[in-house]
């Protein structure tokens, strides 16, 4: 008795658009995460206040979220002083932890860019305010070029 060899059918329905829509929204999300911070950042390089900040001491906070081996992590934030063109002195929490060179110590003067409407929304001027950036547009360029692939294997199998 010759039977057919088995062939395996894809499951029809749904189910591979739904993963390419479900696809297409992690790399929205993404993107827009990337996309917002940058014009967040942007915008206060391009019209907040200069003026030079001293970082005043070192934090570390417990984060919510969990790091490797189901440990919490600590935040590592510079506490930096400044003093607004208006003469009001500030001390602001910066995050550092997107910095790939975050080695600043007790004393270091630094670059601030702050929100003349609103002096506590500030950041040090650096590359590393672009890491967080970087890091989410590439991984929602690669997401996004997953479901250009995912559309495509779609498209054909219809």
């Amino acid at each position: 008795m010759d039977e057919a060899p088995y062939k395996r059918r894809r499951p029809q329905g749904n189910s591979s658009l739904l993963a390419c829509l479900l696809v297409l929204l992690f790399a929205l999300i993404f993107s827009g995460i990337a996309v917002g911070t940058a014009l967040d950042t942007y915008e206060l390089y391009q019209s907040g206040e200069r003026v030079e900040g001293t970082v005043a001491g070192l934090r570390s906070k417990r984060s919510s979220s969990r790091g490797r081996h189901g440990r919490s992590k600590s935040v590592r934030y510079a506490v930096v002083e400044y003093t607004t063109k208006q003469g009001e002195t500030l001390k602001e929490e910066f995050n550092t932890e997107g910095f790939f060179f975050s080695s600043y110590e007790r004393g270091d003067t630094v670059e601030v860019a702050y929100d003349p409407d609103e002096p506590s929304r500030m950041c040090i001027i650096g590359w590393g305010n672009w890491t967080f950036t970087v890091i989410f547009g590439a991984v929602g360029l690669v997401i996004f070029s997953l479901w250009c692939k995912l559309i495509i294997a779609y498209v054909k199998e219809r």
